[in-house]
């Protein structure tokens, strides 16, 4: 039986990780032809979001529960509903922003949780995508609805303790599913949205629009997030989800012919250069040491 490498596992986990990115990043544009408030939109979405990892945790009534799972089911539920909240209670702009603080908190965490110390490059490429996230969002931005910039922030770290706790969980021994939280944390926002479903009606061809995006925009690139967190660090995979918002008015654009505007693109161009320029030093790196090995003659 024929064994891949770690680098090619961690080139195809990036891979992978690109791919989950651009799969959340589709939600935006979808969610917007849903008539009914945000609050169940995250409900149902994330109810039918836990259809894509039955084949995978087997019984769900089996599933035995530690903290590791909870807390991470927890996370994960804080992060949708802050989210949809915050944007009701301030500018979509800031929200997004705030959402996407999420690497800071794994950089500052992740040495004590994890034992992952942060490289020098991760730490310019967090400042280099914080500094493109605002210009990004600038149209937008508000220093009102003090309320919601603070469930921004809350969304963030509980979006940060999603990728914190998955990968710690890749960690344990004995191994724990990483399917199986992520599984629990829509079943949980789904719980917790239910009081809202009753307020509006929602047509059949509405419920099919929100089978298709629980399963295909949220379902299927968690659960491919959840095995690439396995070879990639904590640090690497909160860098690369920042990719989601940036692609969102692509989207967008090829939907309604909407143009993004110019502190969009500019905001946007420098969080892809920031991310490129970390993952072209990546790959030097990796060459250099290639190089260096000792080889067998």
């Amino acid at each position: 039986m024929l064994k891949t490498s770690p680098d090619k596992k961690k080139r195809l986990s990036v891979f992978l990780l690109f791919l989950t990115a651009l799969l959340w990043s589709t939600g935006g544009v979808f969610i917007k032809m849903i008539q009914l408030d945000p609050v169940s939109i995250a409900g149902l979405r994330s109810l039918f979001a836990t259809i894509v990892f039955l084949p995978f945790i087997g019984n769900p009534l089996r599933i035995r529960l530690n903290k590791l799972k909870f807390l991470c089911a927890l996370g994960y539920a804080g992060n949708v509903i802050f989210l949809v909240i915050a944007t009701k209670y301030t500018t979509s702009a800031n929200a997004v922003l705030l959402q996407y603080t999420a690497p800071v908190y794994v950089i500052l965490l992740s040495p004590k949780l994890l034992g992952e110390k942060a490289r020098k490059r991760d730490i310019y490429t967090v400042l280099g995508i914080l500094a493109g996230m605002l210009i990004f969002a600038f149209d937008g931005l508000s220093n009102k609805n003090l309320m919601g910039n603070i469930l921004g922030m809350l969304a963030g770290m509980s979006f940060a303790a999603v990728l914190l706790l998955t990968k710690k969980i890749h960690m344990a021994s004995p191994p724990i599913s990483p399917f199986e939280p992520l599984f629990l944390g829509n079943l949980l926002t789904a719980l917790l949205c239910s009081p809202f479903y009753l307020k509006g009606y929602t047509a059949p061809a509405e419920l099919w629009l929100l089978a298709a995006v629980g399963i295909l925009q949220l379902g299927t690139p968690y659960l491919i997030y959840a095995y690439a967190a396995k070879y990639v660090s904590a640090v690497q995979t909160s860098l690369i989800t920042t990719l989601e918002p940036i692609l969102n008015p692509i989207w967008v654009f090829l939907a309604t012919g909407e143009l993004p505007s110019l502190f969009t693109l500019t905001g946007g161009l420098i969080v892809i250069a920031s991310l490129i320029t970390n993952y072209l030093a990546m790959g030097i790196r990796q060459n250099r040491n290639r190089e260096n090995a000792p080889h067998a003659f």
